[in-house]
């Protein structure tokens, strides 16, 4: 069991909570989902967000057994309020560009929010001497900010496309 109050505890607690959150963007990106979104482009964008999610989530458990913690998958409340947009916008009577643009707009959020994390925790690994950790967190930061470009990028076409 790790000692308590350390800077250890403090990077798997927040292990915890991105693990949750990468499960609640992946349970929101439903085939049910995906079908429901009119440009190709962004569904195949959407496919590989939840497939690079897979990826980032075996990262993070391989972190839990450096820092000896069995991975609990903890979703906070503002993971779950994203899960719930992304649903919520599923039933909007918007359709077509419209309703993919709201969709990009809650998935950036999203992925905001996961740079801000995988970044911090990046430090708080180098910080706590945990080389391995810290380039694995390094490949997530990196893996996020790609799909966040991307998104951008997608927004732009799709908004152009929206006022045409």
């Amino acid at each position: 069991m790790p000692e308590t109050g350390t800077l250890r505890e403090l990077i798997a607690d927040r292990l915890e909570e991105l693990q949750g959150t990468e499960e609640e963007v992946d349970s929101a990106l439903s085939d049910d989902v995906l079908q429901s979104i009119e440009s190709g482009e962004l569904r195949e964008r959407l496919m590989e967000l939840r497939e690079k999610g897979k990826e980032r989530r075996r990262r993070l458990v391989a972190l839990f057994a450096l820092l000896n913690r069995e991975p609990r998958g903890v979703s906070d409340e503002v993971s779950q309020a994203l899960r719930q947009s992304i649903g919520n916008i599923a039933k909007m009577k918007v359709r077509g560009r419209a309703r993919d643009l709201a969709f990009i707009w809650a998935l950036r959020r999203h992925l905001h929010m996961l740079i801000a994390s995988y970044g911090t925790l990046r430090a708080f690994a180098k910080a706590a001497g945990l080389k391995e950790a810290a380039s694995d967190l390094k490949d997530n930061l990196a893996d996020a900010t790609r799909l966040d470009e991307l998104m951008e990028k997608l927004a732009e076409r799709e908004e152009a496309g929206a006022l045409a």
